[in-house]
């Protein structure tokens, strides 16, 4: 979401925290591999603007407490691959990019 046309918010700072993918809930990597070099984390999804949640994290919040689903990610690839291609396809760059503002 961009803050910068309301009033009272301003931009402090922005953090860039490349191609890191945690799960939004429980922080799972993204990137896990298993001792065979496969991904841990496939698929997962989205529930509101600017989530990514793991496979389960993502079943339980839909099934348990009625998320309104707004992606559901592809089972193929890695949680990971996903987030990293939504970012780029929502944002223009794969990268973890946060935004600090404050408020008066």
């Amino acid at each position: 979401m961009d803050f910068d046309n309301f009033k009272g918010v301003h931009f402090a700072e922005e953090i860039n925290g490349g191609d890191c993918v945690l799960c939004d809930s429980c922080n799972a990597d993204g990137d896990e591999v298993d001792s065979e070099g496969n991904p841990v984390y496939m698929g997962g999804g989205s529930v509101s603007d600017g989530t990514a949640y793991c496979q389960a994290c993502f079943d339980r919040s839909v099934k348990e407490y009625g998320a309104k689903v707004l992606e559901i990610y592809d089972p193929a690839k890695s949680f990971g691959d996903n987030v990293r291609s939504a970012r780029l396809r929502d944002t223009g760059t794969s990268d973890c990019v946060i935004r600090i503002y404050t408020f008066d």
